[in-house]
């Protein structure tokens, strides 16, 4: 059990740099000519600002419940508009199956956004299943190219 412990935090220790874990370990041809060059990095493989899918955690009083995961689909054609779908948990105990379509502004930089969407509540301690209807206004802040940072009413 001590090894599998001290291999999986190796492990995560190599994965927590990209690069690092890319570049020097494994990632070669069959017969040993390197494919990447000394001063490249792994992040320049994929342009990040063209990235389809996204994954969004949710917490705190959100309509998706206290604590979420969504997967989205960024709309390459119309910048800015995105759909969710994902599940979603809360204190009550009741899980929530949300739908929503988001419309990110990009004003001279300034990121606010709207949102609409639908979530199916299931409460199954009392039986009951509800159907809610939700709309959200917030700003997105850019931490990292890939890591955002979300608040919405």
């Amino acid at each position: 059990m001590r090894r599998f412990a001290v291999a999986l935090g190796f492990a995560a220790v190599l994965l927590s740099v990209p690069p690092l874990a890319a570049k020097n370990h494994g990632v070669q041809s069959p017969h040993g000519r390197r494919i990447y060059e000394d001063g490249e990095v792994f992040s320049h493989v994929r342009d990040q600002s063209r990235r389809t899918f996204v994954v969004e955690v949710v917490s705190g009083l959100a309509p998706e419940g206290n604590l979420g995961m969504l997967l989205g689909l960024i709309n390459q054609p119309v910048r800015g508009l995105e759909y969710y779908a994902g599940v979603g948990l809360e204190l009550t105990p009741a899980q929530n199956i949300p739908f929503s379509v988001r419309y990110l502004f990009n004003i001279d930089g300034y990121r606010p956004f709207v949102a609409a969407g639908y979530s199916y509540r299931i409460l199954a301690e009392v039986g009951v299943r509800s159907h809610n209807v939700f709309f959200e206004a917030g700003y997105k802040w850019v931490l990292h190219r890939t890591h955002h940072l979300t608040a919405g009413i």
